[in-house]
């Protein structure tokens, strides 16, 4: 039985009917219960943004609850990096998406798949971006390729990250530099699917 009281507890259970049993409905009410009973819960607040966005559709109400979360918890990146993610996927706002990549990046740089998901956007989809450092000019490119790094320094034993790098060498025709990040990611797990098709 849940306590009633336990804004954490229901905002859980709301998430757990929406992923594992598709119950929308039930849902919808106890993520609203959750974030009633504690309007700072941070976990209800971002849980209900993306049901809104994924289940309902409701691109408006998706964004309602993304801006109360970062309003709520301004230093929080995780509600940073997720409206990124609903700019970039759900509204094609480039820029927006690049703005909260960019500050939620800097406030969770230990986050490694943060930074694998801002590099997938720099390499793939904002691929006209530019920006300057110490007097020089550095592309989308290569500072998708800084991201991808990132990842493996914050993750060092993740071998998803040294695949996703090599991959992202490969389409850069860097053949000799991919080749060598599949084989460190083949001596690190020899049985990776994803390594052993290349």
């Amino acid at each position: 039985t849940i306590d009633p009281s336990d804004s954490r507890a229901i905002g859980f259970y709301a998430k757990l009917l929406h992923e594992h049993f598709g119950d929308v409905g039930l849902s919808d009410r106890y993520f609203r219960q959750a974030i009633k009973i504690d309007p700072t819960n941070m976990e209800a607040i971002l849980g209900y943004a993306k049901f809104m966005e994924e289940c309902r559709e409701n691109d408006a109400m998706a964004e309602h609850y993304y801006h109360l979360a970062m309003k709520t918890d301004p230093s929080s990146g995780d509600a940073l990096s997720q409206y990124a993610h609903f700019l970039q996927h759900r509204k094609r706002d480039y820029p927006g998406a690049l703005k909260h990549y960019r500050e939620a990046v800097d406030r969770c740089y230990e986050d490694a798949e943060l930074h694998v998901d801002y590099g997938e956007f720099l390499s793939e989809v904002y691929t006209e971006y530019r920006e300057l450092r110490n007097g020089e000019w550095q592309d989308s490119s290569m500072l998708a390729e800084e991201q991808y790094v990132q990842a493996i320094e914050c993750a060092p034993s993740e071998v998803s990250y040294y695949v996703q790098l090599a991959n992202f060498l490969t389409r850069k025709k860097r053949h000799k530099e991919a080749f060598k990040m599949y084989q460190t990611a083949l001596t690190m797990d020899e049985n990776n699917a994803d390594t052993l098709g290349h």
